[in-house]
This record gives C-alpha cells, sequence and structure tokens, in this order.
C-alpha cells in the first residue's frame, strides 16, 4: 500500500496542530516554514540579550492542547504547567487608551476554583524566583508603579513632519472599477464573547456594514447611495448598501471586517471590485 503523505505550510498554532494529527494518523508529514524556528504568532526571538515571547499570556481552552499531546501518545502535565488565572471580569485591573487616559475598573465576581489573578501569579513566581519588584498586594499598586508620572506624555509621539502641508493624499489609480478596500474590525463581531451577547449583535454596531464610498467616486461607477452593490474581492464577494461618504478618500472603500455580511472577502485592505447587484 502506497504510503500517503501530506505537507502542511505554517508551523504557527493551526499548522502545528494539523501536522500532529496528520502524523497521528498515519499519514506521513512535512511541516514547512519560513522561518528559522516554528511558533507562528506565538514565535520567541532575541534581540540585544533581550527574549521577546510573542506567544498568549492565557489560554482559555487547554483541553484543545491536551489532546493534541494524548494524540502523540504524550501527557501536556510531563512538558509544561498550565495554572490557573481568572478572566478580566474577575479581576480589577486599568486600561489606558490611546489618548494616555487611565481608565481602572474592579472585579465583577470573586474568581473561580483555583484561579487568581494573572498579576498575583506572576507575582508569586517572581517571589519563588528571588525577583526585585514583585512585591505588589494590590492591583493598584501595580497600576501606580507602572504609570508613574504623565502616562499622555511618555505615550506622545509628536510627527517629524508638517501633515497639513502634505495636502490630501490620493489613493494610487486602481484598473477599471477597482477600489482599495480600507477595514475596520466591528466591534461586536471579532471576540469569542461578545460575538454570541443576543444583546449585543441587536445593537447598531452589529447591524450589516455599509460600503462607505466618496460622491465622486459613486459617480464614476454609475452608482448611487443606497444602492445594494457587490463587492469582490479574489474568489469571495460581499452582498452590502453602498453609502455616500465624503470623508473617505476617493478611490477607496470603507467596508468593516469581523461581520457575516463580509467574511467571505480575502483581506481588510487591497484591491476590490464593486458593482451594482
Amino acid at each position: 500500500m502506497t504510503q500517503r503523505t501530506a505537507a502542511v505550510i505554517g508551523s504557527g498554532f493551526g499548522g502545528l496542530a494539523l501536522a500532529i494529527r496528520l502524523q497521528s494518523a498515519g499519514i506521513q508529514t512535512t511541516l514547512i516554514e519560513g522561518r528559522e524556528k516554528p511558533g507562528g504568532r506565538a514565535y520567541v526571538w532575541e534581540d540585544k540579550g533581550f527574549k521577546f515571547d510573542a506567544g498568549p499570556t492565557v489560554i482559555t481552552d487547554p483541553s484543545c492542547l491536551e489532546e493534541l499531546f494524548e494524540l502523540s501518545g504524550r501527557k501536556l502535565s510531563d512538558y509544561v504547567e498550565l495554572l490557573p488565572v481568572a478572566p478580566f471580569s474577575e479581576t480589577s485591573g486599568t486600561f489606558v487608551n490611546c489618548e494616555g487616559r487611565v481608565q481602572s475598573f474592579n472585579g465583577v465576581a470573586r474568581p473561580h476554583g483555583e484561579a487568581r489573578p494573572a498579576w498575583k501569579v506572576l507575582r508569586v513566581l517572581g517571589n519563588l524566583l528571588g525577583l526585585q519588584g514583585f512585591d505588589a498586594d494590590t492591583s493598584e499598586q501595580v497600576r501606580d508603579q507602572a504609570l508613574a508620572g504623565d502616562v499622555a506624555a511618555r505615550l506622545a509621539q509628536p510627527a517629524t513632519v508638517d501633515l497639513a502641508a502634505l495636502g490630501p493624499i490620493a489613493a494610487p489609480a486602481l484598473p477599471g472599477s477597482q477600489l482599495e478596500r480600507v477595514a475596520h474590525v466591528m466591534p461586536y463581531g471579532g471576540d469569542p464573547v461578545v460575538r454570541r451577547a443576543n444583546s449585543l449583535q441587536q445593537t447598531r454596531h452589529a447591524q450589516v456594514p455599509p460600503a462607505c464610498i466618496h460622491p465622486d467616486t459613486l459617480a464614476a461607477l454609475g452608482l448611487a447611495a443606497g444602492d445594494v452593490v457587490r463587492v469582490e474581492q479574489g474568489s469571495g464577494a460581499a452582498r452590502v448598501t453602498a453609502v455616500a461618504d465624503a470623508g473617505v478618500a476617493p478611490g477607496v472603500v470603507w467596508l468593516a471586517t469581523a461581520h457575516a455580511a463580509t467574511a467571505g472577502l480575502a483581506s481588510m485592505f487591497g484591491a476590490v471590485s464593486v458593482r451594482k447587484d
């Protein structure tokens, strides 16, 4: 019988998991990675003596990892110990927005079982390793140490050029009726918690997003505000309503992602074609 073979391109979480499943099923599997080591979004690299771990800080479904190890005849617990930490809803903390505004919050429930806030777990680990600076007793103390001084000034990155003097910048010309797509992420469509909240899905922020296009571009395409249009990108398409928006650059269509109506489109950015449906 001919040996079945497979090749998996990319050694991120998905690629590694697929390769493990294929190999465990008796299929000779080759894993192809462009970097010098695997990891994908969990890649680890070193620079100037510092190590940067881009992997997740919280694993919300450890049973998936345990299953992969079991398929290989191994136990996850023989290689790593996962410590239970509380989600943000069960702990206090602080958000800092892009303006440098600081907003602290309290947990709405006590941590479940043996779970503890992540900062407390890190504090204990730091104490066990004999490291300095891991002596805070409350999240407020952590906040005050981390955010001492003028936070807004520390975040400020003033432009080195006069942006006003540059004037309007037109999008590069694309062939035919193609436009450049620009997208934002729908607030209640990407997060695994809020996208399952029926109450949030009934708000205006969860409705089918429109295709926002400059009035001059609409006219050039023979379209009018309110037309139902078909936006095509690669092999995918979305059927949405066109909206005239003078705030969008000519030659650009602003169409949100993280919604079922636009899920068929290939990328948040890039060339798309727009025509009346």
